[in-house]
């Protein structure tokens, strides 16, 4: 039995966080930044889940700034993988966002990252050759 995709409710952050956490070491899963999406969800709708009975088993979260919208969380339980539910996830995902006025989603993967298969059958193109720069800042600030 498929698991029901549904929007992601304030109701979801406690289940959402348990998913994220389950997750954080599987190879092919990037660790959320918890802190910045319970306030991604807090601040609006943004996000969609797959649910199997009273568990989630899949989240899609993105970020919407004007028209455009970062996918920036994919996680799905290692039991429902390729089984379409990252697909069907990101599906409703883009009808929410574009309900919302968004014309360009886009989302950052590293290869074999868990989410990759979904976003190629939903249409979305790679770009290859880049390289994304980060930089964590300290959280009091250094001599100078």
């Amino acid at each position: 039995m498929k698991p029901v995709i549904r929007d992601l409710l304030l109701s979801d952050i406690g289940p959402a966080v348990r998913l994220l956490e389950e997750c954080r070491g599987l190879v092919d899963t990037k660790p959320a930044d918890i802190a910045q999406f319970v306030s991604d969800v807090t601040a609006g709708p943004s996000g969609v889940v797959a649910v199997d009975g009273d568990r989630i088993v899949g989240l899609v979260q993105a970020r919407t700034v004007a028209d455009d919208a970062w996918i920036n969380v994919v996680v799905i339980d290692p039991d429902w993988r390729h089984q379409g539910v990252g697909s069907a996830m990101i599906q409703r995902l883009e009808d929410k966002l574009l309900h919302l006025g968004v014309r360009k989603i886009s989302a950052l993967l590293s290869a074999a990252q868990a989410g990759e298969t979904a976003l190629v059958n939903r249409g979305f193109a790679p770009t290859h050759g880049l390289v994304l720069y980060e930089k964590l800042e300290p959280l009091a600030p250094t001599a100078i």
